[in-house]
């Protein structure tokens, strides 16, 4: 499904330093099922999860991508992946999925927070 690529671009300066970066979902709009509540929502999720680490929250940017792979490993997961989780149903999943894990972090289990 194009619904979990994620994309990042890169602008770089004449001795090769980051000088412009962009993150995005490799999909279109896809208006012909907006509103519908079937969109999925990882590839935004994804690409949201490179910003941080490219921003120096790689923690966290780490914890949003093993939330994400860890509801898709469990089977929660919208219709284009055989699921039959809405977009908010499934975001509600990562959300819980990403909680439970800064709560580890914040416990001082950091190991845990990010396997």
């Amino acid at each position: 499904s194009l619904g979990i690529g994620a994309s990042g671009s890169f602008a770089f300066t004449q001795d090769e330093s980051i000088e412009l970066a962009m993150f995005d979902a490799a999909h279109g709009t896809a208006p012909d099922i907006a509103g519908k509540g079937v969109v999925n929502p990882v590839a935004i999720l994804l690409a949201f999860s490179m910003l941080l680490s490219h921003l120096g929250e790689r923690t966290l940017g780490t914890i949003l991508e093993r939330s994400i792979l860890d509801e898709l490993h469990d089977g929660h997961t919208t219709p284009d992946l055989g699921g039959t989780l809405s977009t908010m149903e499934f975001t509600e999943h990562i959300k819980r999925a990403f909680f439970d894990r800064l709560q580890k972090m914040f416990s001082g289990n950091k190991e845990e927070a990010v396997e």
